[in-house]
């Protein structure tokens, strides 16, 4: 509270100085510069091109300055970690609002070993009945909450948004109607998703390292869980946490279960998703909203931080198992039912060169998937109930379930 009214203060006081003495970027004699006679200065004085920055103005500028050197590093000093860092231009039915966010990070202290989940090293997570080897689950280099996910962000409609261009990628649902779109490129900067779909409570939820887009209900025990990013890596795979009240259990995306915690092993309900482009997914939905990059962070959505680690088939954390029928990060759609888990590798039908349907059976009930040769994405477009999916990078969906069948057109290959 008080580095916020500190933050106004200085503002304000900064735009009346600008307003009063007219500062403009060029201070000259012969130019357009500070408004002399108001300031009280003679400019038969003032000597050919002499800066006329005057000792009043300076005097004020140095003395605002230095009071909020010292005002603002009490502040930091007393709050420990406070990052002014998140200036955000909304953009809403045209009219833009400055708005000025400030984000508290919690102190934290990190541990000294790299697996960080135990009762001893980790009490910030509810450890109790871990379903995981606690040795398995490593540190990803942020705090517990250090990647923010995001609380019911604006969605606007696809015809105001402006920042994403045709071949971006985006995660889509369309539940009940209500078709919404979730750009790539600020999952990857957020990785969970917490709104609502139609009529749904949904966490959207990506993890970059793995390239592991899935859709979740969040609706638990009839309450509605928030889902937040931990920091912690299972199989390079994100690991959530949820605040119930309780201690803050763990999720495994990939394997969809709560992994620690009262109710360990309990699953969540799985959502239809699609991965693809931002052009395929409005001409099929053309009513489709849009999550807007105006998300209350200064981040450069424009960016893309993991094009490097794309561009390679290393891996940054290890895996407990890997097979190397394809390359690590080939992106795969995994479908299962029950126990039967089938990999279907988007190369394989890239190879045809043109856009297909597929009819499969898994676990007796019937998938029909769809490839889309212009946007180079998989998605299934009917499946009987008891039947779901994921988007995966191949050794991510092979190190969780690796007794899974690999599709490979005209046959499936299972692994010795």
């Amino acid at each position: 509270m008080l580095d916020t009214i500190i933050l106004e203060i200085s503002i304000f006081a900064l735009l009346n100085i600008i307003s009063k003495y007219g500062l403009q970027l060029s201070f000259f004699k012969r130019g357009p510069g500070l408004m002399m006679e108001e300031l009280g200065i003679n400019p038969e004085e003032i000597e050919e091109n002499q800066p006329l920055i005057s000792n009043k103005v300076s005097g004020k500028l140095f003395r605002f300055l230095l009071v909020n050197a010292i005002l603002f590093g009490s502040v930091y000093w007393y709050k420990n970690k406070v990052h002014y860092d998140e200036i955000a231009f909304h953009e809403i039915e045209n009219e833009k609002i400055f708005a000025i966010y400030l984000t508290k990070l919690e102190r934290y202290e990190r541990s000294q070993q790299t697996h960080m989940v135990s009762n001893r090293n980790n009490s910030s997570f509810d450890s109790t009945n871990l379903l995981i080897p606690g040795k398995d689950i490593l540190n990803g280099g942020v705090p517990k909450g250090g990647i923010a996910a995001l609380t019911y962000p604006l969605m606007i409609p696809h015809g105001k948004v402006n920042y994403l261009r045709d071949d971006d990628e985006i995660a889509g649902l369309n539940i009940d109607g209500d078709a919404q779109a979730f750009p790539l490129r600020i999952l990857n900067y957020h990785e969970v998703i917490n709104t609502k779909v139609g009529n749904q409570s949904v966490a959207i939820t990506y993890c970059p390292l793995c390239k592991s887009l899935m859709a979740y209900n969040r609706i638990k025990n009839g309450k509605e869980i928030t889902f937040r990013i931990s920091g912690l890596l299972y199989n390079s795979n994100v690991l959530f946490y949820s605040q119930e009240g309780q201690g803050d259990p763990l999720y495994s995306q990939i394997m969809n279960k709560q992994i620690s915690g009262e109710q360990s092993g309990s699953k969540m309900k799985i959502l239809p998703v699609e991965l693809t482009t931002w052009k395929s997914w409005k001409k099929r939905h053309p009513n489709t909203r849009v999550m807007s990059a105006a998300t209350g962070h200064l981040k450069k959505y424009h960016v893309d931080p993991y094009s490097q680690y794309f561009q390679n088939d290393r891996l940054m954390f290890p895996v407990n198992k890997l097979d190397d029928r394809l390359p690590h990060k080939s992106l795969v759609l995994g479908v299962w039912s029950g126990d039967i888990y089938r990999a279907f590798p988007l190369k394989e039908f890239e190879k045809e060169g043109k856009s297909k349907e597929i009819k499969i059976t898994i676990n007796n009930r019937d998938v029909t998937i769809a490839y889309d040769h212009e946007a180079k994405s998989l998605r299934v477009n009917k499946a009987d109930k008891n039947v779901n999916w994921m988007y995966s990078f191949w050794f991510a969906w092979y190190s969780f379930h690796p007794e899974t069948e690999l599709y490979s057109a005209p046959i499936y290959s299972v692994p010795k």
